[in-house]
């Protein structure tokens, strides 16, 4: 857990310094400690729930001119999974390179009939698994489009997350949407891993070219890397968590549906706290919390008290209506 250099912790202690976040040592030491490096000249805007979401991703999907790469937990078979793979199925009929990857676990329960309905139009759909780890779950939801945009977060392609079709239960979550050079690089790991899975396991699709590909992109100011998280022999998003909290130099604002923290991450917001960062945590209240988070929302309580104790204000989501299903975190205004 101390894997982070002693040049970061005692630079992020510095009475009076700007933010390590505007300067090259935090870029540098991000990149060593997660494996990946940030490219500039990105345009990025975050989308606020399911509306602001489904709107850019349909958008996309309906104006995608050459490929479509989309990876899941998950395709519900309700009014957002069928109008998704609806769309999917056009575009394949009008010759775009079409790819999806689901995981294989929770296809036997969400979207067998969508995953079906776009197997039969001729739509390559990857069940992800891992043949040492069967009970490994792949929880990626990403989506690259003509090598152009891509959109990554929290949510997946059914109701509770557009807020989509009648009666549905309606989740808060956050995705961002970015063009530039992080576009390529979230194609090379999304293609690499369905190249893995397609050739390990003998699929027969095509695979996906990892190559650049020069996109025509909007661009923008942005500086974004890349990070895909396999636990426990690869956390880089973990690791990214703790060292931006080890940056932070005027405040952190965290934003998790399930915060059950391990030591490591209650040791950096102590840390955070003692050199008088503020630090800000929304979560779910037992009454918010989805069904199958309920079983650790006591252990949740308790991990938020020695944090509430050095000076961090909690809040907790009220109403049972909308579950926070959102992470986000972030650092000084700059991460």
């Amino acid at each position: 857990e101390r894997q982070f250099s002693n040049y970061f912790v005692e630079a992020a202690r510095r009475p009076g310094q700007a933010s390590l976040f505007t300067e090259s040592g935090f870029v540098s030491e991000f990149e060593s400690a997660t494996g990946s490096s940030f490219t500039g000249g990105n345009y990025a805007r975050f989308l606020i729930n399911g509306e602001a979401s489904f709107a850019a991703k349909d958008s996309l999907i309906q104006n995608a001119r050459k490929s479509i790469l989309v990876s899941s937990w998950a395709f519900y078979d309700d009014t957002t999974g069928y109008e998704a793979a609806q769309m999917l199925i056009a575009k394949k009929q009008e010759g775009v390179d079409v790819k999806v990857m689901v995981d294989n676990i929770i296809e036997a329960s969400h979207g067998t009939k969508v995953v079906k309905m776009m197997r039969q139009a001729g739509i390559p759909v990857v069940l992800h698994k891992d043949p040492e780890r069967y009970s490994d779950i792949w929880h990626v939801k990403s989506m690259v489009i003509d090598d152009q945009y891509a959109i990554t977060g929290g949510m997946n392609f059914g109701d509770v997350y557009s807020h989509k079709g009648s009666g549905s239960i309606k989740w808060r979550d956050t995705d961002v949407i970015y063009s530039g050079p992080a576009v390529l690089e979230t194609k090379r790991v999304l293609g690499g891993e369905w190249n893995s899975q397609v050739t390990s396991r003998g699929l027969g699709f095509p695979l996906v070219d990892t190559g650049a590909q020069g996109g025509d992109f909007k661009g923008g100011s942005a500086r974004i890397a890349v990070v895909l998280e396999n636990p426990p022999t690869n956390s880089p998003i973990l690791t990214s968590i703790v060292k931006g909290m080890y940056g932070a130099s005027t405040r952190i604002n965290i934003e998790n549906a399930y915060f059950v923290a391990l030591p490591v991450v209650t040791q950096a917001v102590l840390d955070a706290r003692a050199r008088g960062v503020e630090v800000t945590i929304l979560t779910n209240s037992k009454e918010s919390i989805d069904s199958e988070g309920k079983p650790i929302v006591d252990a949740m309580n308790k991990c938020l008290i020695p944090l509430l104790q050095a000076g961090a204000k909690i809040y907790l989501k009220q109403g049972a209506e909308q579950t926070l299903h959102s992470k986000f975190m972030t650092v000084d205004g700059e991460f």
